[in-house]
């Protein structure tokens, strides 16, 4: 109690004092509140453990987690590969400008919802009307553009698909005024307040999220963008990814390797997981998939699947294995 009310005079005068020299901003004035309230939760958050006297709980852990402590991302070579990832760690989705990175987190939020986990996707790219529409696209299997021809078909299609689902699948649209990390947090807490717990968190994607603080070089903000990134999959047990745009001339490199990423090369190395999309051998319609990093597996491995872009169908397993 000492602390925190410490730490609220202390942030108090610091307020006074920029107002006073006209130094204040929004982004100081966020700041200061936020770290006058971190006081709450650096106290009684940390776990600690004997490690040595609890074998056999971290054994019951294992064998009761075994079928969902790595839930598969339903792209069937690259899950015979490597083990995706599991809760409380972040995933990334690398691949140049209109390579489909966004086709697949739509890709992974349903293969997760298939899995019975609660998914909460963000676009901060593309408005939510797009969005839906393609998630309705890859749920029916009926061509975007085709959509509104049918809305019977449509209809039939996705009470089909629904009954396969025991699980919920939140939009969230943030491209109008944008979402820091906070934002999106309080948008999950106000969720769960409804009753909807979330197992996964998928934004698209990394570029439009408001860094918590102004800095001088872009790095430092995705270095402040990606360590609330993974507090967040740490803090709420979830599964998190995000996408990540790679450098210029890599448009049609099939492998696309780690230190390609735009902006900050330092990216893979923060994540658990990096997935990049490269040109398929199979023609337009195809990609290879590389495992440009990983933290608890294989990495430098790839395969190649077909895609089927105008149903959003990031991994058409019929035409994969026909070819």
């Amino acid at each position: 109690h000492y602390k925190k009310e410490r730490l609220r005079a202390e942030a108090i005068r610091e307020i006074i004092d920029l107002q006073a020299s006209g130094e204040m901003d929004d982004d100081k004035w966020r700041e200061i509140c936020e770290r006058a309230l971190q006081i709450d939760g650096t106290l009684n958050d940390y776990q600690v453990t004997d490690y040595f006297d609890e074998l056999e709980l971290r054994i019951d852990r294992r064998a009761h987690n075994q079928s969902k402590r790595y839930p598969l991302l339903f792209i069937e070579p690259l899950d015979v590969m490597v083990r995706a990832v599991s809760f409380g760690h972040l995933g990334l989705v690398m691949g140049p400008y209109k390579s489909g990175k966004s086709l697949m987190l739509i890709w992974l939020a349903l293969a997760y919802c298939l899995q019975k986990m609660n998914v909460v996707f963000v676009t901060l790219e593309d408005p939510r009307d797009d969005v839906e529409d393609r998630f309705d696209a890859a749920t029916t299997a009926i061509p975007v553009k085709a959509l509104r021809d049918d809305p019977d078909e449509v209809r039939r299609k996705f009470l089909m698909y629904r009954r396969y689902i025991r699980s919920k699948l939140r939009i969230v649209d943030g491209t109008e005024n944008g979402m820091r990390m906070v934002d999106i947090e309080a948008v999950v807490q106000r969720e769960r307040q409804k009753g909807f717990i979330a197992d996964v968190l998928i934004i698209d994607y990394d570029d439009e999220i408001i860094p918590p603080r102004k800095q001088r070089e872009r790095r430092f903000e995705f270095a402040d963008i990606y360590r609330d990134l993974r507090q967040y999959a740490s803090r709420h047990n979830s599964i998190v990814w995000t996408a990540a745009q790679t450098q210029r001339g890599t448009e049609d490199k099939k492998v696309v390797k780690a230190n390609t990423i735009a902006e900050d090369i330092s990216k893979p190395r923060k994540v658990t997981m990096a997935v990049s999309i490269g040109q398929g051998i199979w023609g337009e319609q195809s990609k290879h998939l590389h495992v440009a990093a990983h933290k608890f597996d294989r990495m430098g491995i790839g395969c190649d699947i077909k895609v089927d872009f105008e149903r959003m169908i990031f991994y058409d397993h019929a035409a994969t294995m026909r070819a």
